[in-house]
């Protein structure tokens, strides 16, 4: 099958598809799927479709290079292969990105040309409120001042009395007291 497709790599949901066995058979028999790719001699599980921070990152000091300069995010991105997604979930957000850029290019470029801008904006981004807006207080669930909810009258069968059990009159014919 790994021939036939052409590769040396073989995930167990692609075998499973093709073949149109059970996973659970595998294991039965083989215990683990890289058992059965080793005795098969292919490796074993997916190609990785994760992308280096290594390349993700000096992709975008590359475009900051032929922009010039520290440009907007969207246009930032409208310059690299990848979505803005690929470097929000690596770093958890844009401000993040912007550190992690700082620290790459502190290792690997520190002749970088932008640098007090770049510490500008990651600065910038510090100030900014979160990616789902400020975190929210504890809903209060009783008023800050005291209650004056109406107390149930349990000699009517339920209701509310109120105000006519403090002045000692039946809620059944208020105007008895009278």
């Amino acid at each position: 099958m790994a021939a036939r497709l052409g590769t040396t790599r073989l995930s167990i949901k692609t075998y499973c598809a093709d073949a149109g066995v059970n996973p659970a058979r595998i294991y039965v028999r083989f215990g683990d799927w890289q058992a059965l790719c080793d005795a098969a001699g292919l490796e074993g599980g997916a190609v990785s479709s994760i992308i280096p921070a290594e390349i993700l990152l000096s992709v975008l000091h590359d475009a900051i290079l032929k922009a010039g300069g520290l440009e907007s995010q969207r246009r930032l991105i409208d310059r690299v292969d990848w979505s803005k997604v690929s470097y929000h979930r690596r770093s958890g957000g844009w401000g993040g990105t912007l550190t992690a850029l700082r620290d790459w290019v502190a290792a690997n470029a520190p002749d970088f040309p932008y640098w007090l801008t770049l510490e500008e904006r990651i600065a910038n981004q510090a100030r900014c409120k979160p990616y789902n807006g400020p975190a929210r207080k504890a809903l209060q669930t009783s008023p800050p001042w005291p209650s004056r909810a109406q107390v149930p009258d349990a000699r009517t069968g339920g209701g509310h009395a109120g105000l006519w059990l403090a002045a000692g009159v039946s809620r059944a014919d208020p105007c008895a007291g009278q």
